[in-house]
This record gives structure tokens, C-alpha cells and sequence, in this order.
């Protein structure tokens, strides 16, 4: 998708990749996005393409940085296998230090990644439109590969010069807007505080990104950097509950989120609280809890409302199930199977999954595979009775070696 300004828009992580690895052979990029939506994390995996064949990468941080000297700030170096080089500081010259080395090792390829470029001081521009085309004091350097970033995205954008020639001719410019699964891929990637993480799962793309109550003044462009900033401190605090977590977004959430984001982010700490004071077996299982006439009870004997929780507490339900039939206790299959048919008759996929795993864990068990021979009974009469779950089992019985 191509923006109103003529920069390329992409929404997904693969699609990215396989643009810059496309393009970043021939031209310069220069990659706009959110802050903390991974961009320089992005750019660190470049190094292991093998179609592009960097063999060292680069960082280096404009923001601050003006044209006195042009003295460049190098934040690390990242060398191939994942070899990182402890981070640090180092002022270095222009015609000194890594542009110096990649002049000196031509058939060394080098990938320079400039960070935030709209940091830096308007003055460097000029400085600047060499090693976008490659040169390094006006040294061609066809072993050095040229990357950009910039944090601001949405309407921000307007802040790029679109209309100057020199700047477009540099470079091409592509907008990353991360969808929800490359969000949390990332978090989980970069082991986000677990709690963080079961809280934002089921938020939607604009309550976890928002540009409603930002200013530009601020640079607030996105609330991304905001969930690292919390998952900073989540960490530092230890927080490790749903509890925790709820006391503390109730009252520094504002300092983070918007108030459109602190509540659904607060709604779903709270949910996810009660869910953890629910004990499934008793009142899921046994009580059969997922019936729309009865109630659920908390470990204090209080009601709960499950309509606002009732997809959340079925994945939760699934998961107890699965977690007791097969790491736990061997019966438990066996002795539940008419309530456990009752809570996956909708996943008919995720119960055959749960049967096959069972029988493959059954094999060298003289115990369970007596069970398993007691539970092939019970499929086969599920099948007989033609339910709609019944009637799924009976096209994988060959699968499951039953005969029918």
C-alpha cells in the first residue's frame, strides 16, 4: 500500500523483511515507525539473510548529534552468530573509526544503521546525503549498506520534507505499522513481563497502539514505547500477579496510556484476577460453570458475572483439561469424558489433538493404556449416538485405530 506522501506502507513483520531484502541492495531505506514497535530489533536480524550477506552491522544514534566535526555517536557493534560486543559510547570522526574500517576491508560487507534520525540537528543534513548515497568523503563504498529510522508514524509523518528532491532521491521510504501479532511476537520475543502480555492478548490494534491523546511536542507518536517503559518497570517491581498488576496501572496508568487504553488495559487486569480466584475443576467441570444457568463461584463463595469473562474462562477451561489429562493425573480423562465432551464440543480440532497426544502417551503404560482401552469405548459410543461431535470422531477413527 503506498501512503498520500508516496511512502510504502506495510502492516506485517514477513512482508517487511522481504521488501528491505529486496531493495536494500540497490538504495538506501529509510524506516518509519512506532516507538518500540522493534524496528532496531528488526534491523539487528538483518545480519542473519543470507541473500544480503552482511557481514557486520553498525549503529549509529543521530539524535543530539550536530555538524560541528560531524562526531557520531556509535551506541554498538554487532558482529555475525550473534556475537554482540558490550554496549558503550564512543565519539568518533567522520573519516575516522568504522567509516575508516569499512573503507580499509572492501570485501567486508557492512550495514550502517542510523537511528533516529529525525533527532539529529537539521545542520547535518548535508553531511548526511553522502552516506545515503553510499559515499564516505565522497569515497564510493560499494561494501556499505545504508538503513535509516525514524519513530514517527500515522500524521506525524508530515514532518518528513517529502517535496525535497535531494532527500527522496536517497532514499525510499517505508512506514512499518506492526499488526497485533508482530506486537506480541515481539513481546514475547523480548520476554515481556508474562502478566503484561496475558493482559494485552485480546486487546484490539488501536487500543494498544493510539494517537488520539498524544502531541506531537511530546514526540508521543504511539503508545508502544509506553508498554516497554511499564514492562521496565513491571520488571524492576516484580510485579507478577494479575492483583499487582491492577493496583499499580489504577494508579500510574495515566503516566503510560491514554485514558481510552488504562481502562481496557485495567478491565482486563481485573478479569483476569477473578479468573485466577475461579477453582475450574469444581466449578467448571463438576458444576458444569459454561451453562448458561448457572452461576460461578469465586474461592470466596461469591458470583462472579461470567458473561463478560466467558471466552477467557473456556481458553482457561481447555488448558486445566489438557494440563490435568496429561501431565497430572492419568483418570482424570477418563473419569470427566462426558463433562470434558461438554467443554470442547465446540473445538472439535483441539479434542482430537488432546485424544491422539493421550493415546501416543499411552503406548508403553500398561495403566494408561488400560485407560486409553476404557475412553476408545466411550469415542465409540459418542459415535454411535451420532452427535455432532460424534459425527468429527468418526472421521478420524482409522487415525485413532478404532474400529466403528
Amino acid at each position: 500500500m503506498i501512503g498520500k506522501y508516496g511512502q510504502i506502507i506495510i502492516n506485517d513483520k514477513k512482508t517487511l523483511l522481504k521488501e528491505i531484502s529486496t531493495m536494500l541492495p540497490y538504495t538506501t531505506i529509510h524506516l518509519i515507525g512506532p516507538s518500540g514497535s522493534g524496528k532496531t530489533s528488526l534491523v539487528e536480524g538483518l545480519i542473519n539473510i543470507k541473500e544480503l550477506e552482511i557481514d557486520e552491522l553498525k549503529i549509529v544514534r543521530l539524535q543530539g548529534v550536530s555538524s560541528e566535526d560531524f562526531r557520531l555517536p556509535v551506541i554498538k557493534t554487532i558482529k555475525k552468530n550473534f556475537s554482540f560486543e558490550e554496549e558503550r559510547k564512543v565519539v568518533e570522526l567522520i573519516n575516522m573509526g568504522i567509516f575508516q574500517e569499512i573503507l580499509d576491508n572492501p570485501d567486508k560487507k557492512y550495514l550502517v544503521f542510523f537511528d533516529e534520525l529525525l533527532r539529529s540537528e537539521a545542520s547535518i543534513t548535508p553531511l548526511l546525503f553522502g552516506l545515503l548515497e553510499r559515499r564516505i568523503n565522497g569515497i564510493k563504498a560499494p561494501n556499505m549498506l545504508v538503513m535509516c529510522s525514524s519513530n514517527y508514524g500515522d500524521e506525524y509523518i508530515s514532518n518528513f520534507d517529502f517535496s525535497d528532491s535531494a532527500l527522496r532521491r536517497r532514499q525510499i521510504f517505508i512506514e512499518y505499522k506492526p499488526s497485533k501479532d508482530d506486537i506480541l511476537d515481539f513481546m514475547k520475543e523480548n520476554r515481556y513481563n508474562d502478566i503484561l502480555i496475558s493482559a494485552i492478548s485480546d486487546m484490539k490494534i488501536e487500543e494498544i497502539i493510539s494517537h488520539g491523546d498524544t502531541s506531537l511536542e511530546l514526540e508521543q507518536d504511539t503508545q508502544l514505547g509506553s508498554w516497554s517503559l511499564l514492562n521496565d518497570r513491571w520488571k524492576k517491581l516484580k510485579i507478577e500477579t494479575f492483583k499487582a498488576g491492577r493496583l499499580d496501572i489504577s494508579k500510574y496508568g495515566e503516566y503510560f496510556f491514554s485514558s481510552k487504553t488504562k481502562k481496557k488495559f485495567l478491565n482486563n487486569l481485573t478479569l483476569l484476577e477473578q479468573l485466577d480466584d475461579i477453582d475450574v475443576h469444581n466449578q467448571i467441570i463438576v458444576n458444569k460453570g459454561l451453562e448458561n444457568d448457572k452461576d460461578i463461584l469465586n474461592q470466596q463463595g461469591e458470583v462472579i458475572n461470567k458473561a463478560i469473562m466467558l471466552t477467557e474462562l473456556k481458553i482457561r477451561t481447555k488448558k486445566f483439561i489438557i494440563n490435568q489429562t496429561l501431565n497430572k493425573d492419568e483418570n482424570y480423562f477418563l473419569d470427566y469424558f462426558d463433562d470434558i465432551l461438554e467443554v470442547f464440543k465446540n473445538d472439535t480440532l483441539l479434542f482430537i489433538i488432546l485424544i491422539e497426544e493421550f493415546k501416543e502417551r499411552a503406548k508403553g503404560n500398561n495403566k494408561n493404556k488400560s485407560i486409553w482401552r476404557r475412553i476408545a469405548v466411550k469415542i465409540l459410543k459418542e459415535i454411535s449416538e451420532t452427535s455432532e461431535l460424534g459425527k468429527s470422531l468418526y472421521r478420524v477413527t482409522d487415525l485413532l485405530n478404532l474400529k466403528v
